[in-house]
């Protein structure tokens, strides 16, 4: 489940996006962030939406972007009013199992700025998960960020 807030975090605009890579492929950058770790992860994403690297950003939600286009071009406009996002990305905490994967939390903090000039700061966690059997298969699962100021 792809968060509402993360629409508001991070610089975009839909018309930017990047094409997915061919095949529906991941991108490098989203394997090798899933097999460096959670915190990895998360700091990909951020990286990626920046740079409005979209597909990467998506497929790091375990997503492809081509075999849900209706879903990943309202992923993609939901960035159109932010115009930067700073990320502070803790370490992950204790891993645990439940059916077959394990998940994992890491705290984040966030400043943005949008285009009208205002901002806002946000505090919280995402939720990372993996196959138990394989240990670098990362992707995100949820987010919890509430606005602090």
């Amino acid at each position: 489940m792809k968060p509402a807030f993360a629409f508001l975090l991070i610089p975009a605009l839909a018309s930017c996006a990047a094409e997915p890579d061919e095949d529906g492929e991941p991108t490098a950058e989203a394997v090798e962030a899933a097999s460096e770790g959670p915190r990895a992860v998360v700091e990909a994403y951020y990286r990626a939406v920046s740079a409005r690297e979209y597909d990467t950003a998506w497929q790091l939600w375990g997503e492809d972007p081509e075999a849900e286009p209706e879903e990943f071009a309202a992923f993609t406009e939901g960035f159109e009013t932010t115009e930067i996002a700073l990320a502070e990305v803790d370490e992950a905490g204790t891993e645990r199992s439940r059916n077959s994967w394990i998940y994992v939390e890491v705290p984040v903090r966030v400043e943005d700025l949008k285009s009208d000039g205002s901002g806002n700061s946000y505090k919280g966690t995402y939720t990372l998960r993996r196959p138990a059997y394989d240990e670098e298969a990362w992707e995100l699962h949820e987010g919890n960020l509430e606005i602090t100021g």
